[in-house]
């Protein structure tokens, strides 16, 4: 889909999806948010429009992304352990791989 096509679908869709995205939020918390085809903030307590801008906007990027190139653990280990680093601690975290580590001093 074009993305100005994929634009308008969600500037569309996104708004009456709100109130329901925060509904499934309050009975289910983050679980209960993540049904919903939606990004939403309402818990973050922002204004209303500028809630309503981001879910638009973090929509589109969820359906959209330029740049999607998902990695695996033992790829961002071995990153991590070929630029020197030590104590690697790489997991899954909320949006996907992360990686903690400490660097030797020289």
């Amino acid at each position: 889909m074009k993305p100005q096509t994929l634009y308008k679908v969600v500037a569309t869709a996104t708004p009456p999806l709100i109130p329901i995205t925060r509904l499934l939020r309050k009975i289910g918390g983050r679980a209960g948010a993540r049904i919903s085809p939606i990004c939403e903030y309402s818990h973050l307590g922002l204004p209303a429009e500028v809630n309503r801008d981001w879910a638009i906007l973090d929509t589109f990027d969820m359906y959209s992304p330029a740049h999607d190139h998902p990695q695996s653990v033992a790829d961002v280990s071995a990153w991590f352990e070929r630029a020197g680093f030590v104590d690697v601690e790489v997991g899954y975290g909320p949006n996907g791989v992360i990686g903690r580590r400490r660097r030797v001093a020289e």
